[in-house]
């Protein structure tokens, strides 16, 4: 579990993307981090880029988080659910 006192200077870190990934093509979604507090508190990096329960990327939903993956679906369609792992890659018609 990550204290308090972590999570403050985790967020005051700068922000690096990593110049080993490969980009991603438009519509697809590379999961590079999760840091997971309980299902209403957790933050993801999907693309390079944080997201949290109140910052939602555009163009897909995020449906579920768990400690080691993400649920993901476009945003304006019902499914399919697509699970992510760290650093999987899925495509969603862009």
């Amino acid at each position: 579990m990550v204290s308090e006192a972590e999570l403050k200077v985790l967020g005051t870190l700068p922000h690096k993307k990593d110049s080993l990934q490969s980009p991603v093509k438009k519509g697809e979604w590379r999961l590079d981090g999760i840091m997971f507090t309980s299902h209403s508190e957790w933050t993801v990096w999907l693309n390079g880029e944080p997201f949290t329960p109140t910052q939602a990327p555009t163009g897909i939903r995020i449906v579920q988080v768990c400690n080691e993956s993400v649920h993901l679906c476009p945003e304006a369609e019902e499914g399919p659910i697509k699970v992510l792992r760290l650093n999987d890659c899925v495509r969603f018609h862009a």
